[in-house]
């Protein structure tokens, strides 16, 4: 066996991710937990698939023949591209007659293709995220609500739902632009918040019990709202599904549902999160609350709950919290409390009701 690499899996059957280590062995992979060593999975690389090998810091996506709600992320670069070869290696060899039907078909696309990878680039892709119109976005965001529904039930208590509503007003007007105004809370005890394209945003309530203060739901809440605003939903969406991403957003096919499911396994690169860091505390700033909650949010639940916490999880991508708490502490200055102690307490008990 070789390997030992950080992954995340996804079994299909939720949206909870599991980090797990990859040992390859000469026919299949074996997954194994990172909390305790035990065995989550053992694929043969022939039951396979690559879906997108790791590139410029995204991580390469994997899935299996027989379920194509599973998922494996990796974002170890080396392991991605030893994944694809054995996965090649391992494919069913096709009869000579069709493969040599295959081979001159591909010699005679070759230059129509390169065309068309070098239009799907990440820049390319980039300018034709910010020409979409913003309702185009928004069908993109109506879709990814029915596939976040799994998540859990939408907490409707008005009282905290109201409260939230009024952080959220707050930080558009502070942000002066078309950023998100839509805000829900799923109940569901994992530490993670979603911005999908279009202006909306998921929280799941394990975040607002997880806070200690407003100022940490507004420090997420505004870092989310900056994710939208920058349209990089949008972006990732198009940086990994290229021309059939497109199609569907021309076409409005069933396409469009599939690449919005597949937004809640992919991960922002750390450019993109250090964007959303530095516009976030943009945004908190000129709303007058301070910047800092979102920092001591993090900072406290790793100390609490160490690395191989659930929260841990949301923090795999972003940048490493020594150096969110330097942004914020850089910006930081005179500040106000992000709500009211009423509607901090109805917003702590919107899940508990309704």
């Amino acid at each position: 066996m070789e390997g030992w690499t950080l992954a995340h899996y996804y079994d299909g059957r939720s949206a909870a991710r599991v980090a797990v280590h990859i040992e390859l062995g000469e026919s299949s992979a074996r997954l194994l937990a990172a909390s305790d060593g035990s065995q989550v999975a053992a694929w043969p690389y022939a039951a396979l698939r690559v879906i997108a090998p790791a590139h410029k810091g995204q991580a390469g996506q994997f899935g299996h023949a027989r379920d194509d709600e599973i998922r494996l992320s990796v974002p170890d670069a080396g392991m991605s591209a030893a994944l694809v070869d054995r996965i090649g290696r391992h494919r069913p060899r096709e009869p000579h007659g069709r493969r040599i039907a295959i081979i001159g078909g591909g010699i005679a696309l070759a230059g129509a293709l390169a065309a068309v990878l070098w239009l799907a680039s990440g820049p390319f892709l980039d300018l034709v995220a910010d020409a979409i119109p913003r309702s185009t976005e928004q069908r993109l965001g109506r879709a990814a609500l029915g596939v976040f529904e799994r998540l859990g039930k939408t907490c409707a208590n008005r009282a905290g739902q109201a409260a939230l509503d009024r952080l959220a007003e707050r930080l558009v007007r502070a942000a002066g632009s078309d950023a998100a105004a839509t805000v829900e809370v799923k109940r569901n005890a994992n530490v993670n918040a979603f911005a999908v394209p279009g202006g909306h945003i998921v929280f799941l309530s394990g975040l607002i019990d997880k806070a200690e203060s407003p100022d940490e739901i507004a420090g997420v809440l505004a870092h989310e709202m900056a994710h939208v605003e920058l349209r990089h939903p949008t972006r990732l969406m198009l940086r990994h599904f290229g021309v059939s991403m497109l199609a569907s957003l021309l076409l409005g096919d069933s396409r469009l549902t599939d690449a919005v499911g597949a937004l809640g396994i992919l991960a922002y690169s750390r450019e993109f999160e250090a964007e959303a860091d530095a516009r976030g505390i943009e945004i908190l700033r000129a709303a007058g609350i301070r910047t800092t909650g979102i920092v001591s949010f993090f900072t406290r639940l790793e100390a609490k709950e160490g690395r191989n916490s659930a929260v841990m999880r949301y923090l795999t991508s972003h940048p490493p919290t020594a150096e969110r708490r330097a942004l914020a502490e850089r910006s930081a200055g005179s500040g106000n409390p992000a709500m009211s102690n009423e509607d901090w307490t109805s917003l702590r008990d919107l899940c508990k009701q309704g």
